[in-house]
């Protein structure tokens, strides 16, 4: 039979986990994300003010952003809004390396671990029509989720399910509408995901 895990040991690995005031936790938002939020009428530039959230894009989802900004995209004011604040107020994030594309040099990148390698070489990237890297930008972000929080709104390639296991987690819009409806605060909404999942993890860790 497996270990029962009482009440007040997963409740500390809950907390161990979330680390809520000793860390910062990274949050990127996809690019089709941010429509959803701002529709929503969501604002995590203020929901993040003074908590453990920090927000960060990749150079490709700048390149998205900005993408989205020009005259001629289909982006409603309020995500232009959006869009606007985060590049304001965001810093960029991304893997280590020398090239023009999705890295970022030394003192800025991250070290890509071998999970992390394994899930960005599993994805076809390409750019699309209007040369978008959107495959390379989904990549990197399914391949941060192992340790910062990918809010998107794509639930239809499996990709997004590669993550690798970690502090972070990649959070589908759709998860996550389901609990601002209740907790219209985007920090408070992503603590409870976070804790669904560890609560989740705790319970199914016990031993034979």
């Amino acid at each position: 039979m497996g270990r029962k895990l009482s009440a007040a040991t997963w409740f500390a690995f809950i907390d161990d986990c979330l680390g809520m005031n000793q860390m910062q936790q990274t949050v990127i938002i996809d690019n089709c994300a941010v429509d959803r939020l701002a529709e929503f009428g969501v604002n995590p530039i203020e929901d993040f003010e003074g908590t453990e959230f920090r927000l960060m894009y990749t150079p490709d989802l700048k390149r998205e952003y900005e993408q989205a900004l020009s005259a001629s995209a289909r982006t409603s004011p309020q995500a232009r809004k959006l869009i606007q604040q985060i590049l304001k107020t965001g810093n960029l994030i991304g893997f280590f390396g020398f090239d023009d594309g999705p890295c970022l040099g030394f003192d800025r990148g991250v070290w890509a671990g071998p999970d992390q390698c394994d899930v960005i070489a599993s994805v076809n990237a390409r750019d699309n029509a209007r040369g978008l890297p959107r495959k390379r930008t989904d990549a990197h972000l399914v391949a941060l989720g192992r340790d910062a929080i990918v809010i998107t709104a794509n639930a239809n390639e499996a990709h997004w399910m590669r993550s690798p296991k970690g502090m972070g987690h990649v959070i589908q819009w759709n998860d996550l509408k389901s609990v601002l409806q209740n907790q219209p605060n985007m920090a408070e909404a992503i603590r409870h995901l976070l804790s669904a999942k560890y609560s989740s993890r705790a319970l199914s860790s016990g031993h034979p």
